[in-house]
């Protein structure tokens, strides 16, 4: 998701892959405490400011 630009200009294959991703927000991230609840990568600070990589 950082990536929106680049993901514009890609092939159908990756925006498959990216709409896969969307669509399934149920799967719990692999590194459950960098991210936020939607799972994009995002972490919370203690504040419950979001900061994106």
């Amino acid at each position: 998701m950082e990536k929106k630009e680049a993901t514009l200009n890609r092939s159908e294959s990756n925006e498959n892959a990216a709409a896969t991703t969307l669509d399934s927000p149920v799967i719990p991230p692999t590194n459950s405490a960098s991210q936020d609840s939607t799972g994009n990568g995002s972490s919370a600070d203690d504040d419950g400011t979001l900061s994106f990589d």
